[in-house]
């Protein structure tokens, strides 16, 4: 995955507020949604804020390798789960940032 698209799945994060991600990392909303459109690309100014004021991991987010956050231990599918997404239901819970500083 380029690393433009990693900050998509950034943008997942917040739910799609870019306002909200704007906010909490520096970056302007126009910004944002530059990368996240693929208009440029997330050069260094940009993932410097997001590993300064998110969880995101540097190493993920220039590489795809490694977890995609900071101390998460959550798991990262490498390969699509089998069968209907039904059958999957326990590992449906998405999380925003918002649901996350909640706990």
């Amino acid at each position: 995955m380029h690393g433009c698209l990693r900050v998509v799945e950034l943008d997942h994060l917040y739910a799609g507020n870019r306002a909200e991600m704007g906010r909490r990392t520096g970056i302007s909303m126009t910004g944002i949604v530059k990368v996240v459109t693929g208009e440029q690309g997330g050069g260094r100014r940009i993932l410097e804020k997001l590993v300064a004021n998110t969880a995101a991991s540097a190493a993920w987010l220039l590489t795809g390798a490694g977890p995609p956050l900071r101390g998460s231990g959550l798991p990262v599918a490498d390969a699509c789960l089998p069968g209907a997404p039904d059958r999957h239901r326990d590992l449906h819970a998405a999380k925003t940032v918002t649901d996350l500083d909640a706990t």
